[in-house]
């Protein structure tokens, strides 16, 4: 509505008449200065002129720039504020597990049903980000063991996990630990990255809500703890090949 007021405004008999009324007032003004002036000292004033107003504006715009910039910061430093003093500076996202399966040279992964690494969820967009992930590792030599239920679930997803993945591994690159369902106490997902070399090892867990598709990063102490439980695991399990299976 305003705007439309504007534009009325601007097209009223009353506009055209003062633009014109204007329009001789200046060209009268500026042959009277072209006059008094000459046409050359006209210029350089305008010229003058026209650098001091683009240096104005342009301070001005650094100025807001800079207010804003200072303005961000300080919300940033609350939202992090928040972040610690809430405990929640060690939730992760599916796209930053993506990257440390990416620069990890092993993986470890603890799991109910096979669902991320065969892409089986409630959002297709991160399935594809975490499928890619394993299958890309796996055409990069990297070494996967996997602690699973011995179940017929879990025999279906194994299916599933050959044929996405068949291309990608070779023998000897891709292990199975099948653990009798009454010792798999397990009720989400547990992936350990590095477990060969504890000062680079990091262990994170899903939450066990489906609607979340965030990981949180296990401390170092019930990180060791964990890879305790599995090496005995492999010990009294072992590990079976999935060329092999």
């Amino acid at each position: 509505m305003e705007e439309n007021k504007i534009m009325k405004f601007f097209k009223s008999p009353s506009f055209q008449s003062l633009a014109t009324v204007l329009t001789f007032a200046i060209a009268f003004y500026i042959g009277y200065l072209q006059e008094v002036l000459g046409g050359l000292n006209l210029l350089i004033g305008a010229s003058i002129t026209t650098f001091i107003a683009l240096m104005s504006v342009w301070i001005h715009s650094l100025y807001s720039n800079q207010k804003l910039e200072e303005n961000f910061i300080g919300k940033i430093g609350i939202l992090e504020d928040f972040i610690k003093a809430n405990g929640l500076g060690s939730i992760i996202n599916e796209k930053t597990l993506a990257i440390w399966e990416s620069s990890a040279s092993s993986v470890w992964v603890v799991t109910p049903d096979l669902s991320n690494d065969v892409g089986i969820s409630n959002d297709s967009n991160i399935d594809e980000e975490l499928v890619k992930a394993v299958h890309d590792n796996l055409l990069n030599g990297k070494k996967y063991i996997y602690f699973v239920p011995k179940s017929k679930l879990i025999t279906g997803r194994l299916n599933e996990y050959i044929k996405k993945h068949k291309s990608a591994y070779k023998e000897g690159q891709v292990e199975f630990c099948f653990i009798p369902e009454s010792q798999f106490h397990f009720i989400n997902e547990v992936v350990l990255y590095d477990v060969e070399c504890e000062t680079q090892t990091k262990a994170v867990q899903w939450f066990p809500n489906q609607s979340l598709n965030y990981y949180l990063e296990l401390d170092n102490h019930n990180q060791s703890y964990l890879v305790g439980i599995l090496k005995h695991m492999i010990e009294r399990y072992e590990l079976k090949d999935i060329t092999k299976v």
